[in-house]
């Protein structure tokens, strides 16, 4: 047949390497499973090491700042804090970045506060869950679900403790009280704020509403006194300026003794305290978003003296009143008087 015909034949004739693959899957087969049997056992490596006190958590993340709702600045250190559904974002200069996750109140912020002085910032959920943080340790401090609803919050500098403000018209204060486990709660304290007393025990003032009582919105500390005077803003846009030492106003918008109070209008009551902004450093005016579209700027007058010998309440004074040309009215009244508070 000659060379060609060999050639054709072996090409014809079945070929080996069949059996050569099943003679290396073999030898994998038995190598795997050699592998296999090296292996420890999983339960018994973990009865010997016993229990390990190993508490995972998220302490950063990546990408754009998901569900963002609110957000507060802490011109000191220069941080933002941005309120997001899984806790708090915090993000500052030369790389800062962190998330402060919430292990129970996963849901939407209403809004965050930064506590000055105590190195702390604090979350309010839409479902009234308190969080209060640690920055240095970035550990949750507190947890708690406030039995009513929270409309705002703020934390008083250089104290643990926190100014809750409720629908119902009081401000509660409340303190981080650590547990045995390791979980704190924010503990409800005798001193509070009833809206009748805000007003100088009356209730029911020129203009200011007996029963029901608004909805506290805003609580701001007052500049250059802020361990001893704050200002107390309600929905129905009555403000009060209470002195937290004697527990009195000290003065109230409007005044409770006027002949003739202007009407009020409303204050925007669902921007967790942004809708009322403290304009520079002097703890002299303040800027008010009100709910038809205006921004209002009121004049405060100086407590004369922290002694309790004088009863009389001063008046808190409008001096201006805007309208924003474009936008949704009480979106841009927020955002104008916020605007007004930082220029």
């Amino acid at each position: 047949p000659g060379a060609k015909g060999a050639r054709a034949h072996r090409r014809g004739c079945p070929s080996k390497s069949p059996i050569r693959a099943m003679f290396k899957l073999t030898k994998l087969h038995k190598a795997v499973t050699e592998a296999l049997n090296a292996v420890p056992n999983v339960d018994d490596l973990a009865k010997s090491l016993g229990a390990l006190d190993v508490r995972p958590r998220v302490v950063s993340e990546h990408g754009g700042t998901h569900s963002a709702t609110c957000i507060a600045y802490e011109p000191v250190q220069r941080l933002l804090a941005v309120g997001v559904d899984t806790g708090v974002k915090i993000i500052g200069g030369d790389g800062v970045e962190a998330l402060l996750a919430a292990a129970h109140h996963v849901e939407p912020a209403r809004c965050v506060e930064f506590m000055p002085g105590v190195g702390r910032v604090m979350r309010v959920s839409v479902d009234n869950g308190i969080d209060v943080f640690d920055l240095h340790s970035q550990t949750c401090l507190a947890s708690t679900r406030w039995p009513t609803d929270v409309t705002c919050a703020c934390g008083m500098k250089d104290s643990p403790f926190v100014m809750v403000g409720e629908s119902t018209g009081d401000v509660a204060v409340a303190a981080v009280q650590h547990g045995a486990d390791g979980e704190g709660i924010l503990a409800p304290r005798s001193y509070s704020v009833a809206h009748a007393d805000a007003f100088g025990g009356s209730g029911k003032g020129k203009g200011v509403a007996a029963a029901p009582a608004p909805a506290v919105v805003a609580v701001k500390p007052q500049p250059r006194r802020e361990s001893t005077h704050v200002l107390i803003a309600y929905a129905d846009g009555s403000l009060t300026l209470w002195d937290l030492h004697l527990r009195r106003p000290r003065a109230t918008y409007p005044p409770p003794l006027a002949d003739a109070s202007p009407p009020l209008v409303g204050i925007v009551d669902d921007a967790g305290g942004a809708c009322v902004q403290w304009v520079c450093g002097s703890g002299r005016t303040v800027a008010v978003a009100h709910a038809d579209g205006s921004v209002a700027t009121y004049d405060v007058p100086r407590a004369s003296g922290s002694g309790g010998g004088s009863a009389l309440i001063a008046a808190i004074v409008r001096t201006r009143v805007t309208f924003p040309s474009e936008g949704p009215p009480a979106a841009t009244a927020t955002a104008t008087a916020t605007a007004t508070a930082t220029a």
